[in-house]
C-alpha cells in the first residue's frame, strides 16, 4: 500500500498494523506515495522523482537503497513549483500590475473573468474568506499554461520560475543520496509536470546549468518513468515477497 501521510516508520506501523487485522492477518507492506511512484519511475533502482501537481516534493534513492526528499511541506510552508504555488503567483502579479508596481499581464483579466470580481483587488477578499478556494485557483493551471503559450511573457515567467524551483528540489535530494549532478537521473510526475514540461524544460535546464558550471560536470538526465505508481507498488510489493521468502 502507498499512501500519504506515512513518512516515518512508526505511521507505517501504525497503518500497517490496522490493514493486517482488517484483512484477517494477511501481511500487508505499506510505504509513503512517493516511494511508490519512485520505485515504479525506476523500476525499483535509482533515482529522483519529483513531483508537480496540486503540491510537490522530490524522493529519490540511490543504488545503496538510501532514501532522501526535499520539499513536501504542503501549502503553507512548501509546494515551490507546484500546481497552487504557480496560481498564487499569478494573483500576486495581477495586484503588482493593479497597484502599479509589476507590468500588464493577460494573467489579470484571466482571473477577473474565471472568479467574476469586478478588479483584481477583489480577488482578496474573495481568497481570504475562502469563497476563493485554494483548489479553486489550482484549476486555473491549463488556463495559464495556455496564456504561456501563447506569448504572455509574465505567464510564461511563472513557469519558468516554477521550473526552478522543481529543479533545484531534484538537486537537493540528489545531493542528499551524494548522487553526482551528472550521474543524477531525474523523472517529471503529476499533473503540472506532465502537463506543462514544455514551459518547466527552459527553467529547470538554467538551474541545472548553473549547478554543472559551479562543478564543472553535465547536466542531469531528464527521463521518462518507466512505469507508473501502481504498477511500482505491485513491483514493489512482489519483490518484498521474494525478500520475505529467503530471510
Amino acid at each position: 500500500v502507498g499512501a500519504a501521510g506515512v513518512g516515518s516508520s512508526e505511521e507505517r506501523e501504525m497503518v500497517q498494523s490496522v490493514l493486517h487485522k482488517a484483512f484477517h492477518n494477511t501481511h500487508v507492506y505499506v510505504h509513503h506515495d512517493a516511494y511508490i511512484a519512485q520505485y515504479g519511475a525506476f523500476g525499483g533502482g535509482a533515482g529522483v522523482i519529483v513531483t508537480s501537481g496540486t503540491g510537490s516534493i522530490a524522493y529519490g534513492r540511490n543504488a545503496d537503497g538510501e532514501e532522501a526528499r526535499a520539499g513536501g511541506w504542503g501549502w503553507l510552508l512548501g509546494d515551490e513549483g507546484s500546481g497552487w504555488w504557480i496560481a498564487r503567483e499569478a494573483v500576486r502579479c495581477a495586484l503588482a500590475q493593479w497597484e502599479g508596481s509589476g507590468p500588464t499581464t493577460g494573467i489579470t483579466d484571466l482571473l477577473i473573468e474565471h472568479f467574476q470580481v469586478a478588479d483584481a483587488y477583489q480577488l482578496v477578499p474573495a481568497i481570504y474568506s475562502e469563497t476563493i478556494s485554494r483548489d479553486d485557483l489550482t484549476t486555473l493551471g491549463q488556463q495559464l499554461a495556455d496564456l504561456a503559450r501563447e506569448g504572455d511573457e509574465i505567464a510564461a515567467g511563472l513557469y519558468h520560475r516554477a521550473g526552478k524551483e522543481l529543479a533545484e528540489l531534484a538537486l537537493r535530494t540528489g545531493n542528499k543520496l551524494n548522487i553526482a549532478t551528472d550521474e543524477l537521473e531525474v523523472a517529471l510526475l503529476g499533473g503540472v509536470g506532465n502537463g506543462a514540461l514544455d514551459l518547466l524544460r527552459p527553467g529547470m535546464t538554467a538551474a541545472w546549468e548553473a549547478a554543472s558550471e559551479s562543478e564543472g560536470s553535465d547536466l542531469p538526465s531528464l527521463v521518462e518513468p518507466q512505469m507508473d505508481a501502481v504498477r511500482g507498488a505491485v513491483l514493489w510489493a512482489r519483490e518484498s515477497i521474494v525478500r520475505r521468502s529467503y530471510a
